[in-house]
């Protein structure tokens, strides 16, 4: 039997929106004030998903590999952190790209935004793969399946129904169909 991951299919629905929103920023004319506005709602929705699974993470299953290895999540909310600061950065240069009426300005902005998210994505994957190859390899080898499973219910718990509904959305086009339908089970069981 297959023991429950708590990392895999959730960074499957964050490389692809991040992948989409890095793709759809290189291709925005930033010159288009319409175009930027859909891009920043677009970041906007990410930045709070991937804000929100961060402290998911950070209340339940870092404390749960803290039990047995004090510290042994330290490098994790380092990268965390590092993540964070990221995102703040790219919420100023987004505002600043949005509030900006001049197109050659905005352009150079918008320039600065796509490597600002690309960057992003160099911090966030090897984090993901590190939590997915060598984090969740470790709480199995520390927890029960019923531990895991207590874990997994307290952040499906602590998911807003929007978030849960975000999270289907984005599912269409990471996940593999068998993967869909127990996303959508679990997001059914939070209306």
């Amino acid at each position: 039997m297959e023991r429950d991951d708590l990392y895999t299919l959730i960074h499957k629905i964050l490389r692809q929106r991040m992948f989409a929103l890095c793709v759809r920023a290189g291709a925005t004319d930033f010159g288009d004030s319409h175009a930027v506005d859909d891009l920043a709602d677009g970041w906007r929705r990410f930045d709070a998903f991937l804000r929100s699974h961060s402290s998911h993470e950070q209340a339940y299953i870092h404390p749960a590999l803290a039990v047995f290895v004090p510290g042994g999540t330290e490098a994790a909310d380092a990268e965390h952190d590092r993540v964070h600061e990221l995102l703040d950065q790219l919420s100023v240069q987004f505002a600043a790209l949005v509030a900006e009426r001049d197109a050659d300005v905005a352009r150079r902005r918008g320039l600065e935004v796509y490597r600002a998210l690309n960057r992003l994505a160099a911090i966030a994957l090897p984090h993901f793969d590190a939590e997915e190859t060598q984090l969740m390899p470790r709480l199995w080898a520390l927890l029960s399946d019923e531990e895991i499973a207590e874990v997994r219910a307290a952040i499906m718990a602590s998911i807003h129904p929007d978030e849960a509904a975000y999270t289907v959305e984005c599912a269409g086009e990471a996940l593999n169909p068998q993967e869909q339908q127990m996303l959508q089970g679990a997001a059914a069981s939070l209306s």
